[in-house]
């Protein structure tokens, strides 16, 4: 009776605190909500089972994330993009330019060395999977240096900059990843995915405009996270605590009656 009931404690635990986690990062842009998944653990193997088997307890099978696609909210900046279809956006990390990370956070700024980059210095990567360099001044056609104006990144990923008096001309264009099973992608911590084999091997493109989707410049995407269903989940889970808790101190109360 007590190992039933602590897997139910210890599912509860797990609920809670996996809701605990979709609320901190509510607020948090292109972030991603994940779904516990149980299933009930019997004493015998599945196929020696019989139709009306009573379980074991609940054992606990993953953390599902959805990755579902949250709601546009404008900003207006020049660079900030948000993805209108399943593509992820593919980034770095400058020490470890060998490992491929995915985002849905297009929050990009320019660095002081020219590059795009997100906050915390992952570098966004061209259909060439090279990071994306802008130069801060050109030379015209009379020798006369230009200094950098504008910036604008399209719908198709083109990243266009502009020196003025018409020397206008087109970067790169941004890539995006798409997955056979982006549910199986591993999560990096701060919004960053990695491929894992459940997920397959990133397939690069640019916006295309059909699965992978189109930038929305000027937009970034909310997190896909209902704070509403958040709260309701929560209160169920800490009810199942609180009921599982006081059946196992019923438990040990009875245990204790009939040793003492």
């Amino acid at each position: 009776m007590l190992t039933t009931a602590r897997s139910g404690l210890n599912a509860a635990l797990h609920e809670i605190k996996t809701v605990s986690n979709n609320v901190a990062n509510a607020s948090s842009t292109g972030f991603k909500k994940s779904r516990s998944e149980f299933a009930d653990s019997y004493g015998v193997a599945s196929d020696m089972m019989q139709a009306t088997a009573t379980g074991k307890g609940t054992r606990i099978l993953s953390s599902q994330r959805s990755h579902m696609q949250g709601s546009f909210q404008e900003t207006g900046g020049a660079l900030d993009v948000a993805i209108n279809g399943e593509g992820m956006l593919v980034v770095r990390r400058p020490e470890t330019p060998e490992k491929l990370e995915f985002t849905r956070n297009g929050a990009i700024e320019l660095a002081l060395d020219g590059k795009l980059v997100s906050s915390d210095g992952h570098e966004f990567l061209s259909t060439e999977e090279q990071p994306i360099t802008i130069p801060f001044a050109v030379e015209d056609a009379n020798g006369q240096v230009r200094r950098l104006s504008q910036i604008n990144i399209k719908g198709d990923g083109t990243v266009q900059i502009s020196y003025g008096q018409g020397i206008d001309f087109d970067v790169a264009k941004l890539s995006l990843a798409l997955f056979a099973d982006e549910s199986k992608l591993a999560a990096d911590g701060r919004n960053y995915f990695l491929a894992t084999p459940g997920s397959g091997a990133p397939e690069i493109v640019a916006p295309l405009g059909n699965r992978s989707g189109v930038l929305q410049p000027g937009f970034l995407e909310t997190s896909n996270v209902d704070i509403t269903d958040e709260l309701n989940l929560m209160i169920r889970a800490q009810h199942a605590f609180s009921g599982v808790s006081r059946l196992m101190q019923s438990e040990v109360d009875i245990v204790r009656r009939f040793t003492s």
